[in-house]
């Protein structure tokens, strides 16, 4: 069977309120590290929602602070989006994810554009799509009438947002927390969408596709869900570090790194 390329498409964080607005409000981010956008946002099932947007080229980043139901009401909560750029795999991935894992669903995703619901994205999940406490897994794949094409690629749907003047390029890897319980099944995902893991030592594990790399590690009391997002910048810079709230940007060269506590 003709196999999905998967690739990331983005991630989301839910901070703390205090971290949440200092994001939002730091003139550093806005001005030289990437397009910020502060949007309010609604889909279907009544599920509204407050973020934050940083777009890079391919990828990009969702920020929330504790609100509503769900995925976005508890601080610490994460998830990671993978998709395809080509009309159809997701077909490609709901078969094959349905052949090696339990509870496998596909639907679509609506969102609220100008007073009208339009379908945003069909997506692949398990279950309600928490694989562990704390972290959220899908994949998904932009619906052709909404970007106004069949050209579905990340590159295309980010690319009114993207400013490549600024430092921001893309994610290029994550570290997350899970519990040990949990791991095999979301590896078994992983496994199952082009990802090639290998373990490190006892519960690390590192999972690589396409020049990203996702790395697992046990979660602690302190540690659950998205720790740190790797970062591919667009031009080289000093040495510099930014406190965000709880959170700290650090730039070096041509990449960095956020770390999120």
């Amino acid at each position: 069977m003709k196999e999905a390329i998967i690739f990331i498409n983005h991630v989301y964080l839910v901070l703390s309120s205090n971290s949440f607005e200092a994001i939002k409000d730091n003139a550093f981010l806005n001005s030289q590290f990437a397009n910020v956008e502060h949007k309010n946002l609604a889909s279907n099932n009544d599920l509204k929602w407050e973020g934050l947007y940083i777009r890079g080229e391919n990828t990009y980043i969702e920020l929330f602070y504790p609100q509503g139901e769900a995925q976005f009401s508890k601080k610490g909560n994460s998830g990671i989006g993978l998709g395809t750029d080509k009309v159809g795999d997701i077909n490609l991935v709901y078969v094959n994810l349905k052949n090696t894992a339990a509870n496998i669903s596909k639907n679509k995703f609506t969102r609220t554009v100008e007073g009208k619901e339009q379908v945003w994205f069909t997506y692949v999940t398990q279950k309600d799509s928490f694989i562990a406490p704390y972290l959220s897994l899908w994949l998904m794949e932009y619906e052709p009438s909404y970007c106004g094409s069949k050209d579905i690629t990340r590159k295309t749907y980010n690319k009114p947002y993207y400013e490549p003047s600024k430092l921001f390029k893309n994610i290029s890897g994550l570290t997350i927390a899970i519990e040990v319980g949990s791991q095999e099944n979301f590896i078994n995902l992983l496994n199952n969408s082009g990802y090639v893991c290998s373990q490190i030592s006892e519960a690390h594990y590192k999972c690589q596709a396409h020049d990203f790399t996702i790395e697992i590690i046990p979660q602690t009391p302190t540690q659950k869900g998205i720790q740190k997002i790797d970062l591919a910048l667009n031009t080289s810079v000093k040495p510099q570090s930014h406190k965000l709230g709880d959170a700290i940007l650090t730039l070096e060269g041509s990449s960095g790194t956020w770390k999120f506590y």
